[in-house]
Formats: structure tokens, sequence, C-alpha cells
């Protein structure tokens, strides 16, 4: 038997070994402690055929920590038994032959595992999810996270998703993994990524292919991790942008319709904005993402009913919002009176819904609603309230931007009036007497940015000239003709020397 033959001759057979790996494979083995670390390695062979076959649970005891070195010193001992085999120095049956051959790629084998093992350990630590396809699309691999998931989504256990495709296991659009194994391939070649929202996250999913020796695609792999946290702060940038570009937006109406568009894809698939006057909701701006949608969103305007106050915000609250992650049938029946409104806001398709209060001054200015429709499928989630509170804060400021520039201007009017019917000239001059500002309602004609020298004869000049850095006093100044336009006659009260600019008012001396 070869048991018997090793143990009687191990001592020659290691010291043909040994010649062997100094002539034949050279310097690349070291041969400072080879003599035990043969020995170690007939006994393990010695046990292995004695057990019938390489126990897979068993120990490598002649195991060095350079695999290297490890493989070769198998491989030597394996082609001296064999060589043995051949040259009928011994008998030995197949299985014995076998035996020496597996157990020389043992360790090999052993430290695949070990890797393999390590390498699960890793991944199922991490918190995205990885999964493996073949090429044709089904599970031969997926990590902790992943299992997680997709029992949890597609309502079985975790042992029964390798060896499955995504569509047999029925893996929901959101995760992204719900495609074909042609198309999933063709991105792993070109390692796509796509984003998805599932239970209100965004997450990202990584697309790549594992090549085989032959160059052949072995697999695919997706990573699929969870990238809400930067997508929040993009949408906040963007949202951000949007909101300045309406700072020099004067007109109240035109704010509060174009307030509806900013939210809209970052925050919203639909928006609407609710101005508030006097407690009362007094006018209602729509916005949608799809342009197709416009009619629909006008049919909104003309047939939905008209609030005095919002059927989900009717106490008008100045803090707070109201987060709706999924809206039924009851909540859109509350949104409307009859059936066709209701037919006709059922043609929104609305998923999730959110409320936030405009406050501007301590008093409620408007209400915006945020809609996600099934047009994107997304859901409001716990981090979205904030990045609304926010929105709503920058719009409550440009709102009261608007609302002063409304009054500035009616109190322009009214002063212009005033003056038009006083016969009252108003500029007023920085310290080179240049005109900022000038207003008299008898001219057409403007004098901003020009100087007295300019626009006036010499004489008339030279008196505006000197009354500029006066103190406080009041000069008179006839003019040439009393039915001439007023340039510079007048009465005129200067502001303190010590400022920027000079303001003057002229009385006609009529």
């Amino acid at each position: 038997m070869l048991v018997d033959f090793l143990n009687d001759r191990r001592e020659q057979a290691i010291r043909d070994i040994e010649q062997r790996a100094d002539t034949i494979e050279g310097p690349g083995l070291p041969s400072v402690g080879r003599m035990g670390r043969l020995n170690a390695l007939f006994d393990e062979l010695i046990g292995a055929l004695r057990y019938g076959g390489v126990d897979e649970q068993a120990p490598l005891v002649a195991a060095t920590v350079d695999s290297a070195l490890d493989s070769e010193e198998r491989e030597l001992v394996r082609r001296y038994v064999i060589e043995q085999i051949g040259q009928h120095q011994l008998e030995a049956s197949a299985m014995e032959a076998a035996v020496v051959s597996a157990w020389a790629s043992s360790t090999e084998l052993s430290r695949v595992r070990e890797e393999n093992q390590r390498l699960r350990t890793l991944l199922d630590g991490v918190d995205e999810s990885t999964v493996i396809l073949t090429p044709d699309g089904r599970f031969v691999y997926v990590n902790r996270r992943a299992a997680h998931v997709l029992s949890r989504e597609c309502g079985i256990a975790g042992d029964q998703i390798v060896g499955r495709t995504p569509q047999e296991i029925g893996v929901p659009q959101a995760l992204g993994l719900a495609r074909s194994g042609e198309e999933m391939l063709t991105m792993g070649r070109t390692k796509h990524k796509v984003e998805t929202v599932s239970w209100g996250r965004t997450k990202e999913s990584e697309f790549d292919v594992v090549y085989g020796p032959d160059g052949t695609v072995s697999g695919i792999t997706i990573i699929v991790r969870d990238v809400h946290g930067r997508k929040l702060a993009q949408d906040r940038l963007s949202l951000l942008n949007k909101l300045g570009l309406l700072t020099g937006t004067l007109d109240y109406d035109e704010v509060a319709a174009a307030l509806a568009r900013v939210p809209i894809p970052e925050l919203a698939d639909w928006c609407t904005v609710n101005v508030i006057q006097d407690k009362k909701i007094s006018r209602t701006f729509i916005a949608q993402r799809d342009p197709a949608k416009e009619p629909l969103r006008d049919s909104l305007l003309l047939g939905l009913p008209k609030w005095d106050r919002h059927p989900l915000w009717q106490e008008f609250l100045t803090s707070g919002f109201q987060l709706l992650a999924e809206v039924n049938d009851d909540i859109l029946r509350s949104l409307t009176v009859t059936e066709e409104q209701y037919r006709l806001i059922l043609r929104v398709g609305i998923r999730s819904l959110m409320l936030v209060p405009v406050v501007s001054r301590g008093q409620i200015a408007g209400i915006v609603s945020f809609i996600y429709t099934n047009e994107s499928g997304r859901r409001y989630g716990r981090d979205d309230p904030a990045l609304a509170e926010e929105f709503t804060v920058h719009a409550a400021n440009i709102i009261e931007t608007a609302r002063l520039m409304k009054e500035l201007k009616a109190s322009e009017s009214r002063f212009r009036v005033a003056l038009a019917g006083a016969r009252t000239v108003v500029y007023e001059q920085d310290r080179s007497l240049r005109y900022v500002y000038y207003y008299n309602p008898l001219t057409t004609f403007s004098a901003v940015g020009k100087t007295p020298d300019e626009l006036f004869p010499p004489d008339q000049a030279a008196v505006v000239n000197r009354i500029g850095p006066a103190s406080w006093r009041e000069v008179r100044v006839r003019s040439r003709s009393r039915t001439g336009p007023l340039l510079a006659t007048g009465c005129v009260t200067f502001a303190k020397p010590s400022s920027q600019s000079a303001i003057a008012q002229e009385k006609s001396l009529a």
C-alpha cells in the first residue's frame, strides 16, 4: 500500500526531494527548515490516504505563511510520489493517486475558500447592497444587506434568492434590478450608474462586469449605495440658485407663480402655492413637471373649488408642516366637492403630499403644497420637511420684498401725483453735483448722470453749483421766464453737508 511505502521510505524520500529542490528547482526555495516542512507534508499526505480523501475541515498543519513556498513544496512531494508510482517502485490504486493530486492542491483550494470567506465577511459588513449575477441575469451571490432588502421587498427568504432572476423573485422596479440579463450586461460593460428612489431615499446602482481567464464575461456586479445625503445637498443648492433668480422679481403675482415652479423636479412633481390675504386664500398658482399636462393644470385651476381655507390647513398655523407619505382615496375626496372635481384630481395621480406654510411678519402669507405623483414614484420621507421649510423661509423673504416694492411703487406714484399738483421738483446730487435722481413734473428729459453745467444756462448752473455745498438754508432764484420749465428755481433745502448726497425740493415762484 502507498501508505506503508511512504512510512517505510520517508527519510529516503525526503532526502531525494531535498536534492531535487537544490538541483532542479534552484535557489528559489529556502533550505532553512525544509526538512521539518517536508516531514509535516508527509504526515498530511499519509493522513489523507488513510482518510480516503482530503478532509476540508482538518487544519493544514504543514501550511506556511508563504503560500507560494507551500504550494511549490507540495508540488515537489506530489511529483516524487507520482513518479515512483509510474516507475513501479511502489503499488498504488487509482483512488490513491487521485488523493495525492487532490492533497497537493488542497492548500490552494483552502486558501481560496478562506479568501472567499474573508471577502464575504467584508461585504456583509458594508452598508451597500452588493450582488453578483451570471451573464444571463441569475443571482450567484448577495451580501447580507442585499439579502435583507430583497427579502423585505420581494417577500421571500434570503436563501431562496441565489439561482433565480430578479423577475422570478419579483424585484420592484424602484430597486433598479428589475432588468433583463442582456440589459444589465450592457450596463455592466459601460460601468453604468442609475439613480432610483426606494422608500423615500435616493439610491445609486453601479453596474460592472467580471471577466474570466479567457477574457469573456463571467459575471455582472451591482453595488447599490445610499446617496440620499448627497442628493439632498444637490437639491438644496439647486433650489437656492433658483430662488436667487427670483430676488429681483417685483410683481407680487409673478413671484407667487414663479415660486410654484421652483421645487420642480427636485422636491415635487406638482406644486401649488395658495396666497393668503386677510386670513383667506386669495389666489392659487399651480405648476407641474410634465409640460404635456398643462391642460390638466388649467382644468384644475378652473374646476377645483374656490377655497377660503385649505382643507388640510384650515387653522392657518404659522409653524409646522403636514406630511402624507401615502395619499389615499379619502384624502382625495376631502380635496374636492363634486364627482367631476374628484375625477379631475384623480388624473394627477397624487402619491405623496407635503404642506408647509409661508410666514411673513409673523403672519401666514401662503401655503405651499409639494406633491409627488405616480409619474416619478417618489414618496416624501423624514429628510424632506427640513428642505421644504428652508424653501418656504426664502420664499417668505422674496414675497415680503415683492410686497414692499409693491407698496413702495404705490407710494412713489402717490408722491409723484402730489409733486405734480404742487409744481415741485425733487432731485438728488452726489458730492460732484452730478444728479443721481431727478424728478420734474414739467419736463420729459432725464438729468440723471449729468451736472448742472451740462443742463442749464451758465447763470442758473452757477447758482445751483453754489447751492450744492451749502449747509441748511433757503435760497431763492428767480427764473427768466414764468412760463418756462422748472429747472433750478424755487426754494431749495439740502441735506447735511457731511452726507454723500443732497436732496432738494424746489417750489415754483408763481
